[in-house]
């Protein structure tokens, strides 16, 4: 089972940046250096030591599980090449060295994109040049992967499905707009589209201007779409190729667009402490 959140403290500077199975990482305050882990279930929080670099911009935050299961590793980029880990088992930030020069600074971070981790790697979205940025928290080395985006496509996000990485995004051509799964091949370093939404469900977005934002959690993802006619949320399973609609829910305080700013996925687990 998957939960989504998708609401978050009512503070313009306030996002979730990150999240692992049952763990949602909540930065706040952007450039008072606090970090938040939390377990949405059962509502308990951890405020994180600050971080000894101040950074005025916006960071990207990967997380990830230790191999033994026991504490995990943090990580957050800024678009200068900078970077921290935390180590959980520690309770300390450091700062293992300087981004390799064989990467382009700065970097143009795609922040609408979690970033997800496969094998103990943290893969980050950027573009100027379109692709990836990994981390290895192994051994601690950086690496580029530049990976042309697929043509005529937007609103791109990260996800990954049983060790693969796969991309999720908007195909516009023409007047017709649908959602697209693409799926990374290691060889040649290019999306190849795997799956699209359904004729059927794509036509009442045909002519009208729709921007996507997607949340996804190990092979299930939830799509938002929207635009000044209609909102929608589709859930999408990636192992078995399947497109579900969302009912209509009653939003708080009268609102009638249902759409997600922003938020995270995780699985819910009572017994995981933070």
């Amino acid at each position: 089972m998957v939960s989504f959140i998708i609401t978050i403290p009512p503070s313009q500077n306030n996002y979730i940046a990150s999240h692992f199975r049952w763990r949602a990482c909540l930065l706040l305050d952007i450039g008072h250096r606090n970090f938040y882990v939390c377990n949405p279930l059962t509502q308990s929080f951890q405020e994180l030591p600050s971080r000894s670099v101040r950074v005025w911009s916006r960071v990207a935050v990967g997380m990830i599980l230790n191999p033994n299961g026991v504490g995990y590793k943090l990580l957050w980029l800024g678009c200068a090449g900078d970077y921290e880990v935390y180590d959980s088992i520690e309770n300390a930030w450091t700062r293992p060295g300087n981004m390799p020069s064989h990467i382009k600074l700065p970097l143009a971070l795609n922040f609408r994109s979690q970033a997800i981790t496969i094998d103990g790697v943290m893969y980050f979205m950027r573009t100027n040049p379109d692709g990836l940025v990994s981390y290895d928290t192994m051994n601690g080395t950086w690496q580029q992967l530049s990976i042309p985006s697929p043509l005529h496509s937007m609103d791109h996000t990260l996800a990954e499905c049983k060790g693969r990485i796969m991309l999720v995004g908007l195909l516009t051509k023409n007047a017709a707009t649908c959602v697209c799964i693409w799926e990374l091949q290691k060889m040649t370093l290019l999306w190849k589209e795997v799956d699209r939404m359904p004729n059927m469900m794509c036509l009442e977005f045909y002519g009208k201007q729709v921007r996507m934002t997607c949340l996804g959690n190990k092979g299930l993802v939830l799509l938002s779409l929207r635009s000044r006619q209609l909102n929608r949320l589709v859930i999408y399973d990636m192992s078995n190729k399947l497109w579900h609609r969302v009912p209509s829910c009653v939003l708080p305080r009268g609102r009638k667009r249902q759409w997600i700013a922003c938020g995270t996925s995780f699985q819910p687990c009572l017994n995981a402490s933070v």
